[in-house]
C-alpha cells in the first residue's frame, strides 16, 4: 500500500519532493504522469493532443488504481485530484496526503509556459485552474506544505516533521 502521497499543481514540486522523500525513507517514488507515459508509450502532449483532457483522465484513474497499491511514495499528477473517483482513492489509502502549497506567480515562473504543459498554455485559463484545484487540494490534504521560497530540502525535513 502507498506510503504517502503527494498533491499540488502542476511545477508545485511534487516529483522532486517525492524523490527526496522516497530516498531519505529508502521506499521507491511513483510520478503517476510517468508511469501514463509508460504504460500507453505516449507522451502527455501526445494524449492530451491526440485523443483530448477527458481520455486521459481515464487512464489517468486506471493508472492510479495500480500505482495506490504499491509500496512507495506517490506523487500525483496536478489534476488527479480533481476527479471525484480519484478523490475517493486517494482518500481510501488511509495514508498521509500532503499538499505541496505553491503560490501562482511561482508556478508561473518555474514553468515559464512549458511547451510541454498542456494545460499551461493560456494564461487566464491556466490562473483560473489554478484557483479551482487549489481548493480541492486543501479539501483533500492532510498536511499542507508551503514551498514558496524554500528548498526541496527543507520541505523534506518538514514533511518528515509532521508525519513523525
Amino acid at each position: 500500500m502507498v506510503k504517502l502521497i503527494l498533491i499540488g499543481f502542476m511545477g508545485s514540486g511534487k516529483t522532486t519532493i517525492g524523490y527526496r522523500l522516497a530516498k531519505k525513507l529508502s521506499i521507491p517514488q511513483l510520478d503517476l504522469d510517468a508511469l501514463i507515459v509508460q504504460e500507453t508509450n505516449r507522451s502527455i502532449n501526445d494524449i492530451f493532443a491526440e485523443a483530448g483532457e477527458k481520455y486521459f483522465r481515464k487512464i489517468e484513474t486506471r493508472v492510479l488504481k495500480k500505482a495506490i497499491d504499491q509500496n512507495v511514495i506517490l506523487s500525483t499528477g496536478g489534476g488527479t485530484p480533481i476527479n471525484k473517483i480519484n478523490r475517493i482513492l486517494l482518500k481510501s489509502t488511509g495514508v498521509p496526503i500532503v499538499f505541496l502549497s505553491t503560490e501562482f506567480e511561482t508556478i508561473e515562473k518555474r514553468i515559464n509556459q512549458d511547451a510541454n504543459r498542456p494545460l499551461a498554455k493560456k494564461t487566464t485559463e491556466f490562473r483560473q485552474r489554478y484557483i479551482k484545484r487549489y481548493r480541492v487540494y486543501r479539501a483533500l490534504a492532510d498536511i499542507e506544505i508551503i514551498t514558496d521560497g524554500i528548498k526541496p530540502e527543507a520541505i523534506v525535513e518538514t514533511i518528515l516533521d509532521k508525519l513523525l
